[in-house]
């Protein structure tokens, strides 16, 4: 039998585990990698083996297994894109911003060209589940709900100051729109990671206006019917509010519901009497907001938001 061969019916053994049921692809393709790199010293004879790649050394074994796991993730993860693009995402909006008129259903195959292009960077990829989390889980939806509602320093940034007036369904919309696009930010090679958190412990990702300007040269054909506001917010989502205060509302938002969304935790049962998930993590950003270059009026607002509706 073909090693692809065998190497997929390996893989796919793998990703059968009962454990993954509620997985996505993505956090699936990170747990079998974490599984592979910890068992590689019971693999090596394992694959050696009669059974399974004699014909190839370990190192053109462990080749073949990331590659193909990847092909395998990709297979799977498609068809979710498209889904969660055809049934989570709404283009219609934009010909409002656009000068230049299009159908929603070319806005929208053209974005999932870009998704489909985007997966295949391996920085990309690794943060493009906690985005798909966010969306999925409405978090964009209600949180800007919420702040239209309130009519207080939030709204005030994104009406008043971005000067973008848009309905409340249609602003979320816009901000949906630059957490993927502001994945951009890991094709960078020169990045600059840093703001290491005190409870998750993950790397934040902090570019500058030149970087970001750099990148928006770079990828605005693959978004060419985009408003090049949209695309510029989007990617300047990675940059931080203490080194820019002038940055647009929309890309303080996105990064706040972007770091939520990697840290979020829907199974997390609340014990009675105990703090809700997010509003533990927004009092926990209160004190971090410097180290995730988050502006603090707007954590301190969504905050109170989280507590008041006991989310």
């Amino acid at each position: 039998m073909d090693s692809k061969i065998k190497m997929q019916k390996f893989i796919s053994r793998l990703m059968a585990n009962s454990c993954f049921s509620d997985e996505t692809p993505f956090k699936i393709e990170e747990q079998i990698k974490l599984f592979f790199a910890s068992n590689q010293k019971a693999l090596r004879p394992t694959f050696s083996s009669p059974d399974f790649f004699p014909d190839l050394s370990w190192e053109e074994a462990r080749k073949l297994f990331y590659l193909t796991l990847r092909e395998i993730t990709n297979t799977a993860i498609r068809p979710v894109l498209q889904k969660l693009v055809s049934t989570q995402m709404d283009f219609s909006f934009l010909n409002v911003l656009n000068r230049h008129k299009r159908l929603p259903e070319e806005y929208s195959t053209q974005f999932l060209e870009f998704l489909n292009e985007m997966i295949k960077i391996e920085p990309v990829r690794k943060r493009m589940d906690s985005v798909m989390t966010a969306i999925n889980y409405r978090l964009t939806d209600k949180y800007v709900e919420e702040i239209s509602l309130k009519r207080s320093y939030t709204i005030f940034e994104v009406e008043k100051v971005q000067k973008l007036r848009l309905n409340p369904a249609d602003t979320a919309s816009y901000i949906k729109l630059s957490l993927f696009i502001h994945l951009i930010g890991y094709t960078l090679d020169d990045v600059k990671m840093g703001g290491e958190g005190t409870r998750n412990n993950s790397n934040v990702l902090f570019l500058i206006d030149l970087q970001c300007k750099k990148l928006y040269e770079q990828h605005k054909q693959q978004l060419s019917y985009f408003p090049e506001d949209l695309l510029r917010n989007g990617i300047r989502t990675n940059m931080s509010f203490m080194e820019d205060e002038m940055l647009a509302a929309t890309s303080r938002i996105s990064r706040i519901i972007f770091e939520l969304g990697k840290s979020y935790r829907p199974d997390i049962q609340i014990s009675r009497g105990a703090e809700t998930f997010e509003k533990s993590w927004f009092q926990i950003q209160k004190r971090n907001f410097r180290f995730f270059g988050f502006d603090e009026k707007m954590i301190d607002e969504f905050y109170r938001i989280a507590a008041e509706n006991y989310w």
